[in-house]
This record gives C-alpha cells, sequence and structure tokens, in this order.
C-alpha cells in the first residue's frame, strides 16, 4: 500500500545515519566539514541539511563547489540563477546533493545538503540509469 505513494522510486532509500554520513563529505571553502547538520523526514523524500555564512564571492563559492563535484564524480542535474541567487542539485548515485547560495551585501548565505527524493519529476530526484 505505501510503496505506490504517489507511483514514486522507492529503491535505495537512505537511512538517516547514511544521509548524515554523506552530508559529512561536503568540504566547505574554508576547508571544514559541515557541523550544524540537521534531518528533515518526509514519506517521500529526505535531508540532512546544513547552513554556513561565508565572506567571498559567490561565484568562487560556486566554482569551489563545481569542481568538487567534478572531483567526487557528482552529476550536475539542476543549475538555477537569479539575481543573488544559486541553486545547485548534483547527483551521487541516488542522492542529491544541494548548494543554495544566496547574496547579501559581501556575504554569502550558504544552505546546503544531501537528499533522497521518491518523486521522479522532483528537482532532488536522483537514479543511477539517469547518467
Amino acid at each position: 500500500m505505501f510503496g505506490s505513494i504517489g507511483g514514486g522510486d522507492w529503491t535505495g532509500k537512505p537511512t538517516e545515519a547514511e544521509l548524515r554520513a554523506a552530508t559529512d563529505t561536503f568540504e566547505l571553502p574554508s576547508g571544514v566539514h559541515p557541523t550544524n547538520v540537521k534531518f528533515l523526514p518526509k514519506v517521500t523524500f529526505l535531508g540532512a541539511v546544513f547552513d554556513a555564512e561565508l565572506e567571498s564571492d559567490p561565484e568562487q563559492i560556486a566554482a569551489f563547489f563545481i569542481k568538487q563535484a567534478a572531483e567526487k564524480r557528482w552529476r550536475l542535474q539542476k543549475d538555477k540563477r537569479q539575481r543573488h541567487y544559486r541553486l545547485m542539485v548534483f547527483c551521487e548515485d541516488r542522492l542529491a546533493r544541494s548548494v543554495e547560495l544566496t547574496t547579501r551585501g559581501s556575504t554569502v548565505k550558504l544552505y546546503g545538503g544531501t537528499y533522497w527524493d521518491s518523486d521522479r519529476g522532483g528537482d532532488y530526484y536522483c537514479s543511477p540509469e539517469a547518467r
């Protein structure tokens, strides 16, 4: 009965510990790893998220994460740009790695995380077969 919710793809659903461990592999431009990770449990969507404030050029920060994604072989799924805002979503097998940058003056607010989404049409849906 529950497998039919929204007709989603339920394969490879990670545990909270797996999502947290994956999020711990994020490296921030300062060379540190996220420490304030929160878990977002939903029925069809899971996430382990963090935030940070960075004093740097947003384009340099974005380039840092694009380079990190290339080194770790994460596939770019989405790159949405607006004034003072950028959202990048990368896929690593069934997990989505998200980097959201919002610029306020000289400060860049970073909201990032690792997600699993069962919705095949969702922004955070990743599948190993979609390579």
